[in-house]
């Protein structure tokens, strides 16, 4: 009560000091200012100053005598000028010319190349050439262990490679399939592509075909008219099978014309799943690749046979450890090595909760991540064990995860 007694006292003495203090006159208000004439200055000429100079202090500017020319004192020079600059370069008197930036170039696919990239290429042609030159086989030196079939040392162009083959593709449907297929039709002068598709839907193979040349991934091999010409249709030969079927699926008819004339087999088709279980995953991705083997085996114009894998088939390597391009192996729950065959077996045996089970403690020890990168795993072992003994080549593609496309035939 006292304290707001007190303040009450400090404002009613604050408010009556206030009243009577005199009222401080307002400052008046400059007049207009006249309307600028046609033709004058925007500002008024600048009044003399009124230093301590003019008023007597020091002689004035103007009553200073004027200096003789040879006193008066040159303008500064602005600030770049006085920093020293280097003598201009003469390249007649140089003894090594300047560096050349080499032009861009473009890659197999129709990609142009920055000059940093066309420099590495440069290096790595000459190496390779030097290589060559001296007898010595750098693929075999760098990769111990890779299989026979996979070493070669001949430069070759990928575009000649497919001149008037035969291609038998496998998950011309799918993601990577459909721009292995939409590749080899614009940028090659391939003869046929045989594309095996079952039905699905109820929709027949040729028309879910017709259905995917739609698609913008293929608008560089459209004509004028928005379809696709005749002469690239006839190109594809589509059967109708099934990769995980006896003899993927084909009739009689088929499979005589694709073993007869197949120069090149590309096998993308397989199982993507992280969550499938590990009898679907078998069936889609060792046992069909089986099959795709087998018909390999009985095709009598085969050249290559190209197998698409992941880059997780060693994921189960330790960080920041250089893998070379072989298969590392993994160690099962006795420690013996992986037998690819021998683990099929035992996982088509046993019920699907055993299966899964075993799968489990081998993912476990071995430390994959899951089923799907333990069949590829299984599924790259079977190819490379082919390989070895295989009259034709053998490549093994490892994407790792797959996105958009990055320049062709569009990006997106």
């Amino acid at each position: 009560m006292l304290a707001t007694m007190g303040g009450w006292k400090r404002w009613k003495r604050r408010a009556r000091d206030q009243a009577s203090a005199p009222v401080a006159r307002a400052r008046p208000l400059a007049p207009p200012r006249a309307p600028r004439a046609p033709g004058a200055p925007h500002r008024a000429p600048r009044r003399p100053s009124r230093s301590r100079f003019a008023r007597g202090g020091r002689p004035s500017a103007a009553a200073a005598p004027p200096l003789p020319p040879s006193a008066t004192r040159a303008p500064a020079p602005d600030r770049a000028r006085r920093r020293p600059q280097p003598p201009p370069r003469s390249i007649a008197n140089t003894t090594t010319p300047p560096p050349t930036t080499p032009a861009a170039s473009v890659d197999e696919l129709g990609n142009l190349l920055p000059p940093s990239v066309v420099r590495r290429q440069a290096k790595a042609e000459a190496a390779a050439a030097a290589a060559l030159a001296a007898g010595e086989n750098a693929l075999t030196a760098s990769s111990p262990g890779l299989p026979a079939a996979l070493k070669e040392t001949t430069p070759v162009s990928i575009r000649a490679a497919y001149d008037g083959a035969s291609v038998f593709l496998t998950g011309a449907s799918g993601y990577i399939g459909s721009v292995v297929m939409e590749q080899l039709l614009r940028l090659t002068k391939v003869e046929r592509v045989f594309c095996v598709v079952r039905a699905k839907r109820g929709a027949p193979p040729d028309s879910r075909i017709d259905k995917l040349l739609q698609r913008p991934l293929f608008h560089a091999l459209r004509g004028a008219g928005g379809t696709i010409p005749a002469a690239t249709r006839s190109r594809i030969v589509v059967m109708a099978g099934d990769i995980q079927a006896p003899r993927v699926g084909l009739s009689d008819g088929d499979w005589k014309t694709v073993t007869s004339q197949t120069t090149h087999i590309i096998h993308c088709a397989a199982s993507i799943s992280f969550a499938d279980p590990v009898h679907a995953l078998l069936s889609q991705n060792y046992e069909a690749t089986q099959g795709v083997l087998a018909l390999a085996a009985a095709c009598t114009e085969l050249r290559t046979f190209v197998h698409v894998s992941t880059a997780y088939v060693n994921g189960h390597m330790p960080r920041g450890l250089v893998v070379h391009e072989t298969t590392q192996d993994l160690a099962m729950p006795d420690g013996a090595p992986l037998d690819h065959a021998a683990l099929a077996a035992r996982f088509r045996a046993a019920s699907a909760a055993d299966a899964e089970a075993e799968a489990a403690t081998i993912l476990t020890t071995c430390g994959l991540p899951n089923a799907y990168c333990l069949t590829k795993h299984m599924t790259e072992r079977l190819v490379l064990d082919t390989a070895e003994t295989a009259p034709w080549g053998v490549a093994v593609v490892r994407p790792s995860i797959v996105g958009a496309l990055a320049k062709a035939p569009f990006p997106g």
